[in-house]
């Protein structure tokens, strides 16, 4: 669970959280440039993030097969660099698993994104 979740930390941060650890109790801990940090502690982008990673991790560990993954504002906290880690990081995952994702978002900053990543990617607008 841990690895494949630092996995996914790793490529949404650029690297700068390496290493992760999840307890029993599915508390998070990471370290990135020399010391160890409780999630509590990160900024809100980076604590959305690592939640995300989670949940993927959870997911891929529960399930044979991928079901539909829905994130609802998930990257409202994101600057443009990390929403694109993330939607890459979906992507590969459509690629990889057979993973289907919806995005919900009333921007357009994340279809636009996706559209960059795999202009596969569909928009449906509702009014």
């Amino acid at each position: 669970l841990a690895h494949y979740a630092k996995d996914l930390m790793d490529i949404m941060t650029d690297g700068k959280y390496t290493a992760m650890a999840v307890g029993d109790d599915l508390t998070m801990t990471f370290s990135g440039e020399g010391k160890s940090h409780s999630v509590d502690v990160l900024s809100g982008g980076t604590r959305d993030i690592a939640y995300i990673a989670l949940r993927l991790s959870l997911i891929r560990l529960l399930y044979r097969e991928m079901p539909p993954v829905c994130f609802d504002e998930s990257f409202a906290h994101q600057d443009n660099d990390r929403c694109f880690a993330m939607l890459k990081v979906l992507s590969a995952l459509s690629t990889r698993d057979g993973m289907q994702t919806f995005v919900y978002t009333c921007r357009s900053r994340e279809y636009t994104i996706a559209r960059e990543i795999d202009e596969n990617c569909h928009l449906i607008r509702m009014i």
